[in-house]
């Protein structure tokens, strides 16, 4: 069985090599393209190549290429405005599905998928600096859900206003502070307490299906 080892070139010159004048030299060619995400994450990848063998050596170049434009393109200003409008479109489409629940006693449990997703989004966002009113604001709807805030999804105008809220998020361009003061107001209007405690306590209680 032929034994495959790791071998170094790095001082071998090919110029100065003297070959035998039946020897030829074969080259090879390798080339790599790899596209970074937006999420720049550390990724390893390995590639085996078999050649056959030859009387002569065989010169193999390796090219990679990294193209950066779609990393760099879904990190822009644009592309996470996009994100944050989708986002907040779905998280509007979650508060009207609850109407359907409301007088179910697991509500609860109901609404915990809400805040998740607000909490989701305001992940997908952590980075972008233009982004940080719309995290702010995503913080005041997830924090108003919290110490008993969800039942509050009840009342039809607290619906209202967290719905009113998420349409700004859906159609700026850009959110600045005073949307988030205005997010502010509204919520307070409403009465809504801003500190909380979470909606289960996970040693203690299970969370129904």
């Amino acid at each position: 069985m032929a034994k495959i080892t790791d071998t170094s070139f790095d001082d071998f010159d090919v110029a100065s090599y003297k070959f035998d004048d039946t020897f030829s030299i074969r080259r090879e060619t390798i080339e790599s393209t790899h596209v970074m995400s937006s999420d720049l994450e550390d990724i390893s990848s390995s590639e085996t190549h078999c050649f056959p063998p030859s009387a002569g050596p065989t010169i193999v170049t390796v090219k990679t290429r990294v193209v950066v434009t779609s990393a760099r393109q879904l990190r822009s200003k644009a592309y996470l405005a996009t994100i944050r409008r989708r986002d907040a479109a779905k998280l509007s489409q979650m508060v009207e599905e609850l109407i359907d629940k409301l007088d179910r006693d697991d509500f609860a449990a109901c609404v915990y998928p809400l805040s998740a997703q607000i909490m989701a989004t305001v992940s997908k966002l952590q980075e972008a600096e233009m982004e940080g009113n719309s995290r702010e604001i995503l913080r005041q709807l997830r924090d108003s859900l919290l110490d008993g805030g969800w039942e509050q999804l009840r009342r039809v105008d607290f619906r209202d206003g967290i719905i009113s809220i998420l349409d700004g998020l859906r159609r700026l361009e850009s959110v600045e502070p005073e949307h988030a003061s205005n997010a502010r107001e509204t919520l307070d209007q409403l009465g809504i307490e801003q500190v909380g405690i979470p909606f289960f306590d996970v040693e203690e209680t299970e969370i129904p299906d």
